[in-house]
């Protein structure tokens, strides 16, 4: 199996817990403790799995950065993929719909999966069911576990997502990566509300250990930057050639402003400029 990172993309952000190596998912037995990180809730060996779990905003409650879920039997954390208009057979869930300290009732189909990182995500949600408002002061108990994964920095520079699916063992599975900004000036807020600007400049493009997709075909591919709106541009030229003239790539939006999507392929070096609303510019480098 080829080295390849898998995309958290229920958060759809760069937390601290984003990891710069990669993994894939694989299928989850459904024998209670095949995989430590497997929810133990009504576990049932081919026909799905109902987990119960509480649900936890992370960052201020008026502005989240995302959201983690603890297993109410296992105390395990995980969040949810395939949920996202990437993924046209998962369940809707909108996180934004939730408040900390809510019980949820998760229920995953026969052919449900996780992917083998920690904080865990869970494939293959069929239903979701708002079982008790709960008391936020309930989810006090998981501050020093969150607190192992989420150290809000506002003053990083967003971590650039790059989502895709491919066939893994006979099933369309999402993968992904993430790739820092090698050249930036970055506007942010801090945590006490005041402005500052972070530069940072790493040199050419390929001066840069540039991230690989490891494509091995054309692919349909999204990109996604956090809380970040603004102006968009991706260029290409052939990894075999750096010198040649960079090619203009299209790129889509969607419902998303912060994402666009483009076509792939292997062999290439894709150079994407950002200007975000609040001023500034970020670059980021990958190939195919």
């Amino acid at each position: 199996m080829k080295h390849a990172l898998l995309l958290c993309l229920s958060l759809a952000l760069a937390l601290s817990f984003a990891g710069c190596q990669t993994e894939k998912v694989a299928p989850v037995s459904g024998e209670p403790g095949a995989q430590p990180e497997s929810p133990a809730s009504s576990q049932t060996a081919g026909e799905g799995t109902t987990v119960t779990a509480m649900f936890v905003l992370l960052g201020r409650e008026e502005d989240p950065d995302g959201y983690m879920l603890f297993d109410q039997d296992t105390g395990e954390a995980f969040s949810l993929g395939g949920v996202g208009e990437l993924y046209e057979d998962g369940a809707e869930f909108d996180w934004r719909d939730y408040a900390t300290g809510n019980l949820l009732e998760l229920t995953f189909g026969p052919d449900w999966i996780t992917a083998e990182i920690w904080p865990a995500i869970y494939y293959g949600l069929d239903d979701v069911t708002l079982v008790e408002e709960g008391d936020p002061a309930d989810a006090d108990q998981y501050t020093d576990t969150i607190a192992q994964f989420y150290d809000p920095q506002p003053q990083e520079p967003p971590i650039l997502n790059v989502s895709w699916r491919e066939t893994f063992e006979g099933s369309g599975l999402a993968v992904g990566t993430s790739v820092t900004t090698f050249r930036c000036q970055y506007h942010y807020v801090d945590l006490e509300g005041q402005p500052g600007v972070t530069e940072i400049d790493l040199g050419e493009p390929m001066e840069q250990d540039i991230r690989e997709l490891e494509l091995e075909a054309p692919t349909q591919v999204e990109l996604s930057l956090y809380k970040t709106q603004g102006d968009w541009t991706l260029e290409r030229w052939p990894r075999s050639d750096p010198a040649a003239p960079p090619e203009p790539v299209e790129l889509t939006q969607e419902d998303d402003p912060t994402a666009r999507q483009c076509a792939a392929e292997p062999g290439w070096v894709y150079h994407l400029t950002v200007q975000p609303e609040e001023g500034g510019t970020l670059e980021y480098v990958f190939q195919g």
